[in-house]
């Protein structure tokens, strides 16, 4: 496997890890993180476009995890980026990843002048 595949993919579950995200998705993270080397070795070795389909869905199924947890987002870029890199240099077509949700905006309260 290449070495900044692994290792991307070490630093990202190490993240998870450090988050406040219920232990059962850390635990389905982390077992969808794993699946991805062989796939990625599959696709590299094949190029056969249902094994992109796979990398894709797998890593859309670990974004959508993330988005449970409110203080995952900055994970959640740093992990696309990471992503975006790797196929960069690995020569792989880039992921068509759903955008990040919107942040949140705090809604003002109405005070009533009295």
């Amino acid at each position: 496997m290449h070495d900044s595949l692994r290792a991307h993919f070490a630093s990202f579950e190490k993240a998870v890890q450090g988050t406040t995200i219920a232990q059962d998705r850390k635990e389905f993270i982390a077992a969808s993180v794993q699946k991805l080397p062989a796939i990625y070795e599959q696709y590299r070795a094949t190029n056969s476009s249902r094994f992109g389909d796979e990398i894709t869905r797998v890593v859309q199924t670990i974004l959508k995890n993330l988005e449970a947890c409110p203080n995952s987002r900055g994970i959640d870029q740093d992990f696309r980026e990471g992503l975006r890199k790797l196929h960069e240099e690995l020569g792989v077509p880039v992921l068509r990843l759903k955008a990040l949700p919107p942040l949140a905006k705090k809604r003002k309260t109405k005070t009533s002048a009295a």
